[in-house]
């Protein structure tokens, strides 16, 4: 007999959904929308955006930050920015809440 699997949305794990939802009591249209779940390296493409920020000459950010933000690799909530200016509009910027904080 196969257990049922419940799927959350935009990958988010079954602890992330329920303290956005219960803990925080965030209405379920709203988590959807903003919410993600992201891990791995493509967590570095949520956070080095900015052409502010030092880089090699291949582009990769310095070492120093690769260092500084690799405990977000574990995992964490990717929180979407909107923008008030254009209609409510994703951004590129936003933030993000790590499983496992450094």
């Amino acid at each position: 007999m196969n257990a049922a699997t419940t799927e959350y949305p935009n990958n988010l794990t079954a602890a992330e959904y329920h303290e956005l939802l219960a803990g925080s009591a965030i209405h379920r249209s709203l988590i959807k929308r903003n919410f993600f779940h992201v891990e791995g390296e493509s967590v570095y493409d949520f956070l080095f955006i900015s052409d502010k920020l030092p880089r090699k000459n291949a582009g990769r950010v310095t070492d120093g930050y690769i260092k500084m933000y690799q405990h977000l690799l574990l995992g964490g909530t990717w929180i979407q920015s909107l923008d008030p200016f254009k209609n409510w509009q994703p951004m590129d910027w936003g933030r993000i809440k790590p499983n496992f904080p450094r």
